[in-house]
């Protein structure tokens, strides 16, 4: 049908090129929405494994965020301790956040372990790798409450060093000579982590390292982050 509608469009000559330009859009959007179909299916049907609990790092990060995200029951309980519940009252005062910074071996569920925090419904999981300019458009949709920056290293957060605060500032992201396809971004409150299998890989510069040292909770990960729930069939 589609490749129908694309040649008897071309066979009007009548402003063929906007029309062929609109129906490809037309098409892109129509995969996005198909896409992000798929996706929630597909999570809706798939259940993790319980994860382990939330360790001091994690749990100094999530306290950052108490106020926003208790009351909305969105930290999962296995997370929101006693020690992130007695900081709400600070958190509130706070105008610049840390990240949390998962590193380490691969196929240890870091990507999963973050988005269970908020629920992987509500974070925004953007690709990282090789990436210091990261798409952050779809935050704009309003539909989600938290970023995870996947195979990120330190590079991408030290020439972005305003984003990764989640201040209540805007931010400019994709900016080149003319502007012409800028966007803003306001990431208050968002919170925002990064998993990666090598965080440090290559870094020699010692001021960039300090700056995000002093900016975010790090964990380094070696082993799986859930629990391996006995076999029943073993007596």
């Amino acid at each position: 049908m589609r490749d129908c509608a694309m040649a008897e469009g071309i066979k009007t000559r009548n402003n063929v090129p906007y029309f062929v330009q609109m129906l490809n859009k037309s098409r892109a959007l129509e995969y996005s929405m198909d896409v992000e179909e798929l996706t929630a299916s597909a999570e809706k049907t798939w259940e993790s494994k319980p994860f382990k609990d939330a360790t001091s790092e994690e749990v100094a990060f999530l306290a950052q965020f108490c106020c926003r995200y208790t009351e909305a029951n969105l930290v999962h309980s296995w997370a929101a301790t006693v020690c992130a519940n007695s900081c709400l009252a600070s958190s509130l005062s706070l105008r610049r956040f840390k990240v949390l910074i998962l590193d380490g071996l691969s196929r240890t569920g870091k990507t999963e372990r973050a988005a269970n925090f908020f629920g992987i419904s509500n974070c925004l999981i953007v690709n990282c790798q090789s990436v210091v300019s990261p798409n952050l458009r779809p935050i704009m949709k309003g539909c989600y409450s938290a970023v995870i920056y996947d195979e990120a290293d330190w590079m991408l957060m030290s020439v972005n060093r305003a984003l990764f605060q989640s201040s209540p500032r805007g931010i400019q992201l994709s900016q080149s000579t003319c502007n012409e396809a800028a966007y803003t971004v306001v990431v208050w409150r968002v919170p925002m982590i990064l998993t990666s299998n090598n965080f440090w890989a290559k870094c020699q510069d010692e001021s960039a390292r300090d700056w995000i040292l002093a900016n975010s909770y790090s964990r380094r990960i070696d082993e799986p982050t859930w629990i391996d729930e006995p076999d029943a069939t073993v007596s």
